[in-house]
């Protein structure tokens, strides 16, 4: 059945639409107010149909809208019942509402949508012009845009932070493969001279995986460099210590400790080097002062993948632990050594029994497992101060060596050309942020902005959904079965209190005695599940404002937005909650305080300046209106 066809199948149009409401006033004796009352309704429908019918034509005008951006703006950004959730309680004012989507926000989102997806494609064909990729490679990448399972504003992110990195491997790896053509032509190799040299030829190569192909290309780089040293050292031993080599480096594969597409790497990194025979036979059997030998480098990488192994096993045997998160073997070996022997160090620690740590020590692992490396940061200098066990240093010190070797930013600090914003510019950042979330769940995070503690334990409880559905705790079927029963048994907890062990889902909607629907989790050491939805906004937040300290309340307590779905929910705590947790502690330094009526600097009068428009107004784009 067509969008616009009724229950007969007959097909309509927003002008059919309108038609049909005013034939039935003409023929209807109602009395004024019904009159104007369904008249507001007629204008409503003609305005939302015509606004849907704009949404179809632009899904045909770009591969980046699907289906599903149309069902979002269908189900939620143009929904009655939805618009009422922001306020916008009178037909005038859900027709302005729509209009005004339309004629500011709808153009925006479409035409950034248009400028991605040009871009995308221009990128794609130059990589496949130019032989990074193949045919199939292109096919599957456009695939992806059109992919009807992900919405417009996940796919723009995706275009703008992911791609740009895959595009610039493609060309650091076309480059390595000209570079390759070149060294073949100079040097008259075939493929006698050089082992896999065939298979950068194929046609198929092109669409393989990029650390597999990359891991060829290294090997190959790699053997061109003991011919060109032999080319100046004929009676040296380059292609034995090749093979010393690569032998060294299959054992590491095979025992776990390297992964195989970094042999390729590893073999360039000690035939490129200036090196001479003597100093690389001593690097590959551990003869010579050379700091590290292979034979010490694999024995190292061999023992932290054991210790991964252990983690792993301690997982399947006790369960995983809360928040940490925990990555599979894949990722874990393209990690340098570093980064790897932190991570299981700090993961093992992550079974002991909870009620043993030091409050403060689970709060800088909760700052470790958000990535919130500032907090962290300031925590784990905060601990220092403090006497502690021999022990608890060890902790520490393993906890500050997680952050040093898995912090994203590096710990860069504002350099002096950088130019600081003004606090008015730091209120219009986070306003901006703030309009990426649906309009019915604004309010409480607006109201967790009036500190940084506080919005991080809104984000905390967030995020714990994101890490349950990860690790398979929760599903769509789960959540529904658990919401049903926390509409039973929440009234039951209210009039008799809360349990001190097991599991609790409650329900937080209902504006009646909210905050009494909520575990407090004072040294309770089981899940909660909040159900939460606008009007849970002023109890919860009054909640997290009381529970901020407790680390109880953020690890056990996952909130769960009633009719988000789960992958905007993801979107937000992913790339929208990270922004607003660095401003919240930018605010919080400055002395501003982010209110809903714009952001008060502590200690004087004036108020900085005051956004357009309130939390309750539907002025914002698609995806922030969508639930």
């Amino acid at each position: 059945m067509s969008r616009f066809a009724d229950n007969t199948g007959i097909q309509t149009t927003p002008d059919t639409i309108k038609q049909t409401f005013t034939d039935l006033l003409n023929k209807e004796d109602f009395d004024p107010d019904t009159r104007a009352d369904m008249q507001g309704k007629n204008e409503f429908d003609h305005i939302r149909s015509n606004a849907l019918w704009q949404v179809q034509l632009a899904i045909g005008s770009t591969e980046l809208l699907t289906d599903k951006d149309y069902r979002d703006y269908r189900e939620e950004v143009y929904d009655e019942s939805k618009l009422e959730l922001v306020g916008k309680k009178t037909y005038e004012e859900k027709t302005q509402a729509i209009l005004e989507d339309q004629q500011k926000y709808f153009p925006k989102m479409l035409a950034e949508a248009k400028e991605l997806e040009q871009k995308f494609n221009a990128d794609i064909s130059q990589a496949f012009e130019k032989g990074w990729i193949g045919a199939a490679s292109v096919t599957k990448w456009k695939n992806r845009l059109k992919s009807s399972e992900v919405g417009q504003y996940a796919k723009k992110t995706f275009l703008k932070e992911k791609f740009p990195k895959y595009y610039k491997n493609w060309e650091k790896l076309g480059k390595s493969m000209d570079d390759i053509e070149k060294d073949v032509k100079q040097m008259h190799l075939t493929e006698n001279d050089i082992e896999q040299l065939g298979m950068v030829k194929l046609e198929a190569f092109k669409d393989g995986h990029f650390e597999y192909k990359k891991n060829i290309v290294d090997k190959i780089l790699a053997q061109i460099a003991v011919l060109k040293k032999l080319e100046k050292n004929p009676q040296a031993r380059y292609k034995e210590l090749y093979k010393k080599a690569e032998a060294k480096l299959q054992n590491a594969v095979t025992e776990g400790g390297l992964a195989a597409w970094k042999m390729g790497s590893w073999l360039r990194k000690i035939f490129e080097s200036g090196a001479d025979p003597g100093k690389i036979e001593a690097f590959l059997i551990g003869k010579g002062k050379e700091p590290m030998t292979l034979s010490e480098l694999v024995d190292r990488w061999t023992e932290v993948g054991r210790e991964f192994g252990r983690i792993e096993d301690m997982r399947r045997k006790i369960g995983t632990p809360r928040t940490f998160h925990f990555v599979h073997k894949n990722i874990f070996l393209d990690w340098h050594y570093d980064k790897r022997k932190a991570y299981v160090e700090e993961a093992g620690r992550r079974f002991a029994d909870i009620n043993r740590e030091r409050p403060d020590f689970l709060s800088i692992r909760n700052a470790l497992d958000m990535q919130d490396w500032d907090i962290a940061q300031r925590e784990i200098a905060e601990a220092k101060s403090k006497p502690m066990t021999v022990e608890d240093g060890q902790k520490l010190q393993s906890m500050e060596q997680y952050l040093r070797q898995h912090r994203s930013d590096g710990g860069k600090e504002q350099t002096k050309e950088e130019r600081k914003p003004s606090d008015q510019e730091v209120v219009d950042e986070t306003r901006h942020w703030l309009e990426q979330i649906p309009a019915e769940h604004r309010r409480s995070h607006v109201l967790s902005l009036r500190s940084a503690r506080m919005f991080r334990a809104k984000r905390i409880l967030w995020y714990n959904r994101v890490w349950c559905r990860r690790h398979h705790y929760l599903d769509d079927d789960k959540e529904k079965v658990l919401q049903k029963s926390a509409e039973m048994q929440t009234p039951e907890r209210m009039k008799h209190g809360h349990s001190t062990r097991g599991l609790e889902a409650n329900d937080v909607t209902n504006p009646t005695n909210v905050h009494s629907a909520m575990r407090e989790q004072e040294r309770v050491n089981s899940p909660q599940i909040l159900y939460t939805n606008r009007q849970s906004a002023g109890p919860l937040d009054e909640m997290l404002e009381a529970q901020k300290n407790n680390f109880y309340f953020t690890y056990w307590t996952t909130e769960i937005p009633v009719d988000l779905a789960y992958e905007k929910h993801e979107y937000i705590n992913q790339n929208v909650h990270p922004h607003l947790q660095r401003l919240a502690n930018e605010m919080e330094n400055r002395g501003i305080r982010f209110t809903e009526n714009g952001a008060v600097q502590h200690n004087k009068t004036t108020m900085l300046q005051q956004p357009e428009t309130e939390a309750k107004t539907a002025r914002e784009p698609h995806y922030a209106m969508a639930a």
